[in-house]
């Protein structure tokens, strides 16, 4: 059984046509995080948007991510001024 992250639902492994690739638990924290951003702009939500860009980065990315995850923050806290 797997979770399918992005519609929030168990999903029978052994059913999918395409193979299931490995993510690390900051890697699933990270798309969950993402999801709840999405919404979060879609919504006007401004202070859910900018709790998830927060806790991204407390995720433990490497470099080149980790600098596009402080741009993601900066763009959020800029739709505050």
């Amino acid at each position: 059984m797997l979770i399918n992250v992005a519609r929030g639902r168990l999903v029978d492994a052994g059913r999918r046509p395409d193979h299931v690739g490995w993510q690390c638990a900051h890697q699933v924290a990270a798309r969950i995080l993402n999801r709840i951003g999405e919404g979060a702009d879609a919504t006007g939500n401004v202070a859910w948007a900018l709790r998830a860009a927060e806790l991204r980065l407390a995720l433990p990315f490497a470099r080149p991510v980790r600098d596009e995850l402080v741009h993601a923050l900066a763009h959020v806290r800029s739709r505050l001024n």
